[in-house]
């Protein structure tokens, strides 16, 4: 077993060390940007084969790379806000995290008049059981929460963006 991951390690190295001076920023493979270096890529022969004529090797511009990279970096940046925004919620299930709006526009209607009528939120309190006037102020402070950490991530992921 040994012998064997020498004689693969010494026969990537050969076949990298055969193409090292072809490659000057990358290969298009699929319209990936590849270079195979195992046995188990199905192009595996045709790519090294094609890699030995110079001239049929499109290569990637430093422009494209730097595409290439800045689209990864976005997606990556995007990725985070888009975790760190779930997990602001994450406690809840998504049925509850859905009424949210009407929660929160009930509730200030209520405290901007108490005369309102609150379905949702008279309801709620029922089922719970728990004075309306408490549920109301709870909404309120958690829709106040939730508005401020979600602007954090936001402007964060906006700085992240602009910094790219």
């Amino acid at each position: 077993m040994e012998t064997r991951n020498i004689d693969y390690i010494e026969s990537v190295k050969e076949q990298w060390d055969n193409i090292q001076d072809k490659i000057v920023v990358g290969y298009i493979v699929n319209g990936n940007m590849s270079v195979p270096t195992t046995e188990g890529n199905s192009h595996y022969k045709d790519v090294l084969e094609w890699l030995k004529d110079d001239e049929a090797t499109p290569q990637f511009t430093e422009e494209e790379i730097e595409d290439k990279i800045k689209i990864k970096n976005i997606n990556s940046v995007k990725n985070t806000a888009s975790k760190d925004l779930s997990t602001l919620t994450s406690d809840y299930p998504s049925f509850e995290v859905d009424s949210f709006w009407i929660q929160e526009i009930e509730a200030r209607a209520y405290k901007a008049d108490n005369s309102t009528e609150t379905p949702f939120i008279d309801n709620l309190a029922d089922a719970r059981g728990i004075d309306k006037d408490t549920l109301v102020d709870k909404i309120i402070e958690k829709s106040d929460s939730l508005k401020i950490e979600t602007a954090k991530i936001i402007g964060k992921y906006q700085k992240d963006i602009n910094e790219l």
